[in-house]
């Protein structure tokens, strides 16, 4: 057995630390022992095994002996002690080294609570042994004649721990001592005269990238900042020596280092920002109509997210694309405004309204909108509302050559994109013609036609100060100012826009507000106000008391009962922000202080259903921003029954009183049941309450009767915001059980079927009935019972919004579409390959892909299909789509694509290239170096505008996890250096001569 064998097999077993270490040295052969050749192994396997069970005080004693030290010594600096042996089983340089690799990286294989005690043992051996803490250098050839290792590439690893201890302080305990005590120990060790030397440049950018993110934690562990400033101060002196600062800098590192001089700003070397991507210009991605149209389409898509629309700071950083450099040369200023007007005036030809016989006109505003409405309205709102806004937020437009750039663009495109503009008008009353614009000598009365896209479009660049009205005249004679209708009406009701909205959404009743709203969809220049009005009126709930609950939860109505409300508020503020302060309200509510509890448990249910319909609708994930549960997460109505023994006795308690109250004869539930009830406890339990009374009715403890009266309760505004798990539950029972569950298919139809049951319910649990409803054996089973399958499915179709069931054809029966997902997404990004190469609005929903195939198969169809095109002569429009979905910020929950193309793929790429003939390794090469350089570049002007945006502040770990392209480019280097393959050499050769060109 090898020595990890032996440590995992002694600690599962119990055996004590002083047998484990003898078991360990015969296994290793004895004596002499080899502490340089064992001691990595069983280092690791110890270090792994705390990884997993880090309360377990046996491997802390069998990491204390194996440096040397006593099993039973307490983890205190104040202590010294003896050594145990002149040999011990792990090396203290192996222990720094390995114990820094594992608490230094992202994410991190240790827990952050454990740094500080396995640091502390590092200390103690120092003091026991006074050995050299860095050993010998790690690759010498000869360690006993070997000089000393550096302490300089342990940087970057502890400035990653340090960052994190910093970022993530544990409740009730002190500032870390050891972490900080142990880096400073080790940088004590520096040998200036030839460490600093003999650092490769790719090691060199990597130290100094690591010391600017010191600065991160430069308030909690100043000591250890001040050491690495001075670090970087010797590493700079040493470069001055050799030519000046950043001066003669070559060699493989340096080309994979990928813009460090712009990341560290002018002040420390901006000459070698500019000079970093000299040479590739082929391979950068300049504005264009597909470039534009993909990032447009992605921050509407992901318009929730914290890389949406919905976020301004992310909105505007990426919004800088259209600045690629600084200052921009006006020429490429008017290229850079034409592609995004280009590109938003196709992505609305993309979203026609529908025909006009589906016009919404006639439907009631909570009602679904017809196909294609939404997504139209949404793409008008944005381009003429929220897009202008945050372009002159971040001055687009701004100075002489800017008005000038953008007059040109609009000129440009009203001249030369007539058509499309007139594909994006507005429907126009019943008799007007389809194309009816700009022009257009129809007879229809124009008073009683909507402005033309044209005059919208004017004016929303005028009121955006982004085009003068002057130069709007210009550009089309008949523009003329125009207040919104928002506006128009305030004035007749004499009365300011904030203060009309105010009383239209406040002060009405819920029909009027909803009608209010239906009325304000098409008004762009409106839905700033009403985000603002709900975003007031969410901030102004924090006091959690009863008035405060009718407020919140009468807007929170107002968004979970219109069709397209939430969608349009989404492009202007964070949802998540309202699901997260109303989830906070829910839990600080003190429900025992109301005066009437069954008012306050209906209103209470209504922010529920909004929190529910929100979470649904935007697929928000359960942990957020790190890994504790979001507020949100209680409201996730559980879609199973909890067993009884898992039960707390207060959880007991209610089951008891609630299910007596409900499913008995001449109970009921009064005010004093309802004060004795915590709703979010009520919540948890629901579908334990069907899943008892189900029970109950199928071992004839209670009759038919009984049972549906007892559903009855939860079809009124008292519990019907809880019928999400309920229903999740009813047809999650209907499937496993078949034929068997008439008792679950007769409560599913009750519910359905009502007209009590709540429209987010149908909405949020639509899918999962479907899949149960067109299942036809399960159908020909329900309707065998009486049930009527067919009202249920037009029921959950009409509260979705479809015309016909997702998961069956015309005939009702099964789709087979999985085995062909490939071959879809394999269609789609040859598509968007193709549009790209020709110039035209390019669109590709990644995430879409991503959900149904593993990142893997992902990238496989992208190299392909880049390959492909690439042969053809196609590699521009492969390159535009390829660099933005590896480079592309989406959604939290969506996989990173370049860490794991630069990491993963591309190494075993490289090992399949070098079976194939020379001139077809040589051609995708080519492709695979401009694939790279592409994407990389595109991630470094992302990072590099969301830290410009951040002025100064960190980024959300979120970001660095999706923004990392020098890191990932320096691994790279390393394991190409590491390779003897053919293919690696020639890349990491092509790679060098196009980085440093």
């Amino acid at each position: 057995m090898s020595a990890a064998d032996v440590t995992r097999a002694a600690f599962a077993t119990g055996v004590s630390p002083s047998t484990w270490a003898k078991l360990v040295r015969t296994a290793t052969g004895g004596a002499p022992y080899h502490g340089a050749l064992y001691g990595p192994e069983i280092c690791e396997t110890l270090l792994d095994l705390l990884s997993q069970y880090t309360a377990s005080p046996s491997l802390l004693a069998y990491l204390a002996l194996s440096l040397g030290l006593p099993a039973t010594a307490p983890l205190d600096l104040t202590q010294s002690y003896q050594r145990t042996t002149d040999a011990p089983l792990v090396p203290l340089y192996v222990y720094v080294r390995t114990l820094t690799h594992a608490l230094g990286t992202f994410p991190s294989r240790l827990p952050l609570p454990l740094a500080e005690p396995l640091c502390k043992l590092a200390l103690l051996a120092n003091q026991a042994y006074h050995n050299p803490m860095l050993g010998p250098a790690p690759s010498a050839p000869n360690p006993m004649l070997a000089p000393a290792a550096s302490p300089l590439p342990l940087i970057p690893p502890f400035v990653i721990l340090l960052s994190a201890l910093a970022a993530h302080p544990q409740p009730n305990t002190p500032t870390p001592t050891a972490v900080p005590e142990l880096f400073l120990y080790t940088l004590s060790l520096l040998q200036v005269d030839h460490q600093i030397s003999s650092l490769t440049p790719g090691e060199k950018h990597s130290i100094l990238q690591a010391i600017e993110a010191s600065y991160a934690f430069a308030n909690v562990f100043l000591i250890a900042h001040k050491g690495l400033v001075r670090v970087q101060e010797l590493i700079r002196m040493q470069e001055a020596g050799e030519g000046g600062i950043w001066g003669g800098l070559g060699g493989l590192g340096m080309g994979m280092g990928v813009g460090v001089g712009e990341l560290v700003g002018a002040q420390e070397g901006g000459a070698q920002g500019q000079a970093q991507w000299a040479g590739t210009e082929r391979d950068k991605l300049a504005p264009s109509l597909p470039l534009m149209s993909l990032l447009l389409s992605s921050m509407v898509e992901h318009r929730s997210t914290p890389f949406g629309a919905g976020s301004t700071p992310a909105s505007l950083s990426l919004l800088q694309l259209l600045h690629p450099t600084d200052p921009t040369p006006p020429e490429q200023l008017l290229a850079s405004y034409s592609s995004l007007l280009q590109s938003s005036i196709s992505l609305i030809t993309l979203h026609p309204y529908p025909p006009a016989s589906a016009s919404p006109a006639s439907t009631s505003p909570s009602e679904p909108a017809p196909p294609g409405y939404g997504e139209a309205v949404l793409w008008r709102a944005f381009v003429l509302g929220r897009l202008p806004f945050l372009l002159a937020e971040l001055g687009v437009g701004s100075g002489e050559e800017g008005r000038q750039a953008m007059e040109g663009a609009v000129k440009g495109v009203f001249d030369e994109w007539r058509r499309e503009l007139d594909m994006c008008n507005p429907p126009g009353p019943a008799g007007a013609a389809a194309g009816a614009g700009f022009g257009s000598s129809d007879p229809v009365d124009e008073e009683a036609r909507p402005p033309s896209f044209r005059i919208d479009l004017l004016r929303s660049l005028v009121g955006s100060d982004l085009l003068s009205e002057e130069a709007a005249t210009r550009v089309c004679p008949s523009f003329t100012r125009q207040d919104s209708p928002l506006s128009i009406e305030a004035a007749e009701n004499m009365s300011t826009p904030e203060e009309y909205v105010e009383d239209r959404l406040g002060g009405a009743s819920a029909e009027d507000a909803l009608a209010f709203l239906t009325r304000m969809e098409g008004d762009w220049r409106a839905h700033r106000l009403l985000a603002q009005w709900f975003l007031d009126r969410f901030g102004a709930s924090a006091k959690s008391g009863e008035a405060d609950l009718e407020q919140l939860s009468g807007a929170c109505r107002l968004l979970y009962s219109h069709r397209l409300a939430l969608e349009l508020i989404s492009l202007w503020t964070p949802v998540d922000g309202f699901v997260r302060t109303a989830s906070e309200f829910l839990g600080q509510f003190d429900f025992d202080a109301v005066n009437d509890p069954q008012s306050a448990l209906g209103l209470y249910g209504e922010v529920v259903l909004f929190c529910q319909f929100a979470l649904s609708k935007f697929n928000f994930p359960e942990h957020a921003d790190s890994s504790d549960p979001a507020p949100w997460s209680a409201l996730l109505t559980p879609s199973r029954p909890h067993p009884l023994r898992t039960l707390t006795e207060d959880e007991r308690s209610l089951l008891a009183r609630w299910l007596k109250a409900l499913f008995s004869p001449n109970e009921g539930i009064d005010d004093p049941m309802l004060r004795a009830t915590d709703p979010a406890m009520l919540l948890r339990l629901t579908t334990t309450f069907f899943h008892q009374a189900i029970l109950a009715r199928s071992l004839d403890v209670i009759d038919s009767e009984t049972l549906h009266n007892g559903v009855g309760y939860f079809l009124s505004g008292l519990l019907s915001w809880t019928l999400v798990g309920i229903v999740q539950y009813l047809a999650a029972e209907a499937e496993r059980q078949g034929p068997y569950s008439s008792l679950h298919f007769e409560i599913l139809q009750m519910i359905l079927v009502s007209e009590s049951c709540p429209k987010p319910v149908l909405a949020v649990t639509g899918a999962s009935v479907l899949r149960v409803l067109t299942n036809a054996r399960l159908a020909n089973a329900m309707q065998a019972g009486g049930v009527n399958v067919q009202a249920m499915r037009d029921v959950v179709n009409k509260a979705l919004g479809t015309t016909e069931d997702p998961f069956t054809d015309v005939n009702c029966n099964y789709r087979h579409t999985l085995p062909s997902w490939s071959d879809n997404c394999q269609s789609a990004v040859r598509e968007a390959f193709t549009q790209a190469q020709m110039n035209k609005v390019t669109t590709l929903e990644v995430d879409r892909w991503l959900d149904v195939l593993r990142p893997r198969e992902f990238i496989e169809i992208l190299w392909d299909s880049c390959v492909a095109g690439a042969s053809m002569g196609a590699m521009d429009g492969c390159r535009i789509v390829t660099a933005f979905s590896l480079s592309g910020l989406r959604s939290p929950t969506s996989p990173p694509l370049l860490p794991y193309f630069l990491l993963v793929f591309v190494p075993g790429l490289l090992l399949d290239l070098d079976w194939i003939p020379r001139p077809q390794m040589t051609a995708n090469m080519d492709t695979l170096v401009s694939i790279i350089v592409s994407a990389c570049h595109l991630s470094f002007q992302l990072e590099r505008a969301f830290l410009k945006t951040a002025d100064g502040a960190p980024l959300s770990i979120e970001l660095r996890s999706r923004l990392q392209p020098r890191v990932w480019l320096n691994a790279l280097a390393e394991r190409l250096e590491a390779s003897s393959a053919t293919s690696s050499h020639l890349l990491s050769k092509r790679l060098h001569v196009v980085l440093n060109d």
